[in-house]
């Protein structure tokens, strides 16, 4: 009988034994899956602008849809958000824009290799002779210009999903790229001209001001 005692005992010990242990891993293991869980929540969108030296064109209003955003501000939003952005931006230059490149730069992107950047076109390059696709530009001094970025979105989203997932998206920087004047100059970080010798290219003009 005490024999029968000892080994139900036994039996007992080695069944709250492996409760507790199959308790402790459960508890892990739920614990792995909230967090698993939580990353792959849609993470805090926000929208920053390149810094440039002697900028020509400011970035004046941040629009998310119907919602003015700050630069850097944080805000829920969901993976297909950049087809809600606009931006208008404000020419500070001496004189009138006929062309703008403006890149959007995805800085989440390095996470899979290097930057990637989407150039928007804006107006017709003058010195190149290709098919006109983009309507003429012509923006003056301190004149204000929306441009909505879903216009583009699909194009976009291709060019993303190539390499990295359009839900793992959270910052978008604006940077303007390359600007041309009405008199043939241009700009891009500095001042440039036209290369006289190969159309299409431009070299620095060594100038810190407009020509």
């Amino acid at each position: 009988m005490k024999k029968y005692s000892s080994i139900l005992r036994l039996t007992w010990s080695i069944a709250y034994v492996i409760l507790a242990i199959l308790v402790i891993r459960g508890s892990i293991d739920t614990s792995r899956f909230w967090a698993a869980h939580a990353s792959t929540q849609d993470p805090r969108k926000s929208i920053e602008e390149a810094f440039s030296v002697e900028p020509q064109i400011r970035l004046s209003k941040v629009m998310v849809g119907n919602v003015e955003r700050r630069l850097k501000e944080e805000f829920d939003e969901s993976d297909d958000w950049p087809k809600r952005l606009s931006l208008e931006v404000q020419s500070l230059a001496t004189k009138p824009i006929v062309y703008m490149e403006i890149n959007l730069n995805f800085p989440d992107t390095r996470a899979t290799g290097s930057l990637m950047s989407y150039p928007v076109k804006l107006g017709i390059r003058p010195d190149l002779n290709v098919p006109r696709e983009n309507a003429p530009l012509r923006l003056m001094p301190q004149e204000k210009k929306i441009i909505s970025v879903g216009n583009q979105y699909e194009s976009l989203k291709q060019f993303i999903v190539r390499r990295h997932p359009m839900s793992d998206i959270r910052k978008i920087q604006v940077e303007i790229g390359f600007i041309i004047f009405d008199d043939g100059t241009a700009w891009a970080g500095e001042y440039l001209k036209a290369d006289p010798s190969k159309p299409g290219r431009y070299v620095p003009t060594k100038l810190t001001s407009p020509i």
